[in-house]
């Protein structure tokens, strides 16, 4: 019997992983932050309500009754309360029964921006979760619900069909740090990783998901930009920074990236 899956924001990510999932025969029910995207999503016949943890409480709703799966795929926003994200989560996950499975997607930004090749042990989320909102929500999750009910998904920076950041760096002058590493993932391995987990039920773990090939900034965007047709922008510095391993992800998922290298990323990228 196929699993009931509640995706908790149908957006840039949410809802391309909703319309794959209910093609492989899951029923897919969730959340949008517009008016406009749930009557859209309505009328294409995945229920959805209207939620932003920017506004109010999290409300359990008929759509949400035996729900196997929630991935909770939203991001902290613009919140001034450095807790009130990792708050947020717990308040969705506590809504839900204690057999349901939780899937966080999470960010490579848990990490420290230190010189160093960071696996997906070499962060104290104890400790760094007093300075940092997304290891304190992953640290909240981890002490509202058992191990075996978790997994979290640390996304490296989002890439895909319009999205590029190349645009953001377009004939920008002077910018910082320019020798550190790019740490990137392209939404279609995104969504595959998710899938995995779900289809696999991996439960328990946490994986970095990330390219393999770590340029740096200054090569990969002047790189980028020059393939897109935009004005170079030009760097500073050549500090090191973080690079993200993606072995765990490879090795227990026995997952091969797609797009598993960023100077590849343009010749699917549309940006205009």
């Amino acid at each position: 019997m196929s699993k009931k899956i509640a995706i908790i924001g149908f957006g840039w990510l949410g809802y391309p992983l909703a319309k794959g999932l209910i093609n492989d025969g899951y029923e897919v029910v969730g959340t949008s932050t517009t008016v406009e995207k749930v009557n859209k999503l309505n009328e294409e016949l995945i229920p959805t309500v209207r939620w932003t943890n920017r506004e109010e409480p999290f409300s359990f709703q008929s759509i949400f009754e035996n729900v196997d799966i929630v991935v909770l795929n939203f991001p902290p926003g613009r919140q001034t309360e450095f807790k009130s994200y990792g708050d947020s989560l717990a308040q969705v996950v506590l809504s839900f029964p204690k057999q349901t499975k939780f899937i966080f997607i999470s960010s490579t930004s848990v990490y420290p921006d230190l010189p160093k090749y960071f696996r997906e042990e070499d962060v104290d989320l104890r400790s760094r979760s007093e300075e940092n909102n997304i290891a304190f929500a992953e640290w909240t999750l981890q002490n509202t619900l058992e191990p075996a009910c978790l997994t979290i998904i640390r996304m490296a920076g989002l890439v895909g069909d319009q999205r590029h950041p190349a645009r953001f760096f377009a004939g920008r002058k002077e910018i910082p740090n320019g020798g550190h590493p790019v740490n990137l993932i392209h939404r279609n391995d995104a969504i595959s990783l998710i899938y995995l987990c779900i289809k696999n039920e991996i439960w328990g773990e946490i994986f970095n998901a990330c390219s393999s090939v770590h340029p740096s900034k200054a090569a990969y965007y002047t790189f980028s930009c020059e393939q897109f047709g935009l004005e170079k922008p030009t760097f500073t510095d050549d500090e090191l920074g973080k690079s993200i391993s993606n072995e765990k992800s490879k090795v227990q998922l026995g997952y091969t990236y797609q797009m598993d290298n960023p100077f590849d990323y343009w010749k699917v990228n549309k940006l205009f």
